[in-house]
Formats: C-alpha cells, structure tokens, sequence
C-alpha cells in the first residue's frame, strides 16, 4: 500500500505529522518500515533536509531522481 503525505518542510508540522504516525503505530501496531519508505524533498537546504532526516530516517532523494515502488 502506498501513502503520500505532502508537507512544506516547516519543523513543526513534520513533527505534527510524526506524532500522528506515532499514534497509528499504537492504534494498530503497524509502523513504516523505513528500508521501504522514501523521502523525495525539494527546495529545502541541507539542515532542513537533515533535521527531517533525524525525524523520518530513510532514503532521500528529490525530483529529478527516479524513486522507487515497492522496491523496484
């Protein structure tokens, strides 16, 4: 199952939207699997691009790079 979720980048809405992941983890005892996820970034400098790596740790790539589905 895929999910796309959007955000401008701001700190605090990504920390908003980790704590609602946080709570689906709880909810259902299902969490992202971070190997299978990726963070496709744009327009953000390097410390934006690392302070949400911090948050979410998976492969980052912006648009220009092909992204994976499902791993392939």
């Amino acid at each position: 199952m895929i999910y796309w979720f959007f955000s401008n980048g701001d700190s605090n809405e990504i920390k908003e939207l980790k704590n609602i992941l946080d709570l689906f983890l709880k909810a259902t005892g299902m969490q992202i699997n971070s190997r299978k996820s990726q963070l496709i970034v744009e327009g953000l400098n390097r410390q934006e691009k690392a302070h949400i790596f911090s948050i979410f740790p998976c492969d980052m790539s912006n648009m220009e790079s092909p992204f994976k589905y499902l791993g392939f």
